[in-house]
């Protein structure tokens, strides 16, 4: 078993394994580093063909030494290509070791329900579980072919509010007004502190493209 680690960025073995235009875009380094900067880590964990992959920033536990981790956004659960359990199991102890002497006590893997890359780990030493009932509907480029992804109610629904919504794209990429709204929404709900972004988020997004800003109306309001 071979074990390589990366601190903001990718281990240069890693894209003899994966194919990261097919994955989640939250195991892009790009968007990592739009999000963390350069906190994120990542671990490769190899046996001949077989490989585990995954990427994660820690978090302090207030008042301790120690570290936690969750995932604010996506689904950036550890991926692997292959089905054999026994590397699986193997993998998962070397990383399990790993956090130990790091000091990270705690982690919530978040698997994504259309890569479904949670199989592979179903027969593994680690639990899975449903979190919530999850929809998904195929994406289509013409309006007619995406209503018919519709039962009756939703298709009625949205010819109800269409008229009074229009959604628009911007390339000069302005975050300020985002930055207000997205704020005024966790303060309006009274969110955890570590949800806020701070300006250096933006700068990077800004600047990324693979981060475009949508603004949607409805009735003359942003939504």
């Amino acid at each position: 078993m071979e074990v390589f680690k990366g601190i903001g960025k990718f281990p240069v073995r890693v894209t003899d394994y994966f194919d990261f235009d097919k994955l989640d875009a939250f195991h892009s380094a790009e968007i990592n580093t739009v999000f963390n900067g350069d906190k994120w880590e990542c671990i490769l964990i190899t046996e001949y063909e077989n490989a585990f992959f995954h990427i994660y920033t820690r978090n302090s536990i207030k008042n301790t030494e120690y570290f936690d981790i969750e995932p604010l956004f996506g689904y950036s659960g550890p991926i692997t290509n292959t089905t054999d359990n026994n590397f699986i199991n193997k993998a998962l102890k070397i990383y399990s070791e790993h956090c130990i002497s790091s000091k990270i006590i705690a982690e919530l893997f978040r698997f994504n329900p259309l890569l479904e890359n949670h199989i592979p780990f179903q027969n593994s030493i680690i639990n899975i579980s449903s979190a919530k009932e999850i929809i998904i509907v195929n994406c289509h480029k013409d309006r007619e072919t995406q209503l018919s992804e519709f039962n009756r109610l939703g298709k009625r629904y949205i010819h109800n509010i269409i008229s009074d919504t229009t959604i628009d794209f911007y390339d000069n990429k302005s975050l300020d007004e985002f930055q207000k709204y997205y704020n005024t929404s966790l303060q309006k709900h009274n969110a955890d502190r570590i949800l806020y972004l701070d300006d250096n988020f933006y700068n990077r997004a800004k600047d990324s493209a693979k981060f475009i800003l949508a603004e949607v109306k409805y009735q003359g309001k942003i939504q």
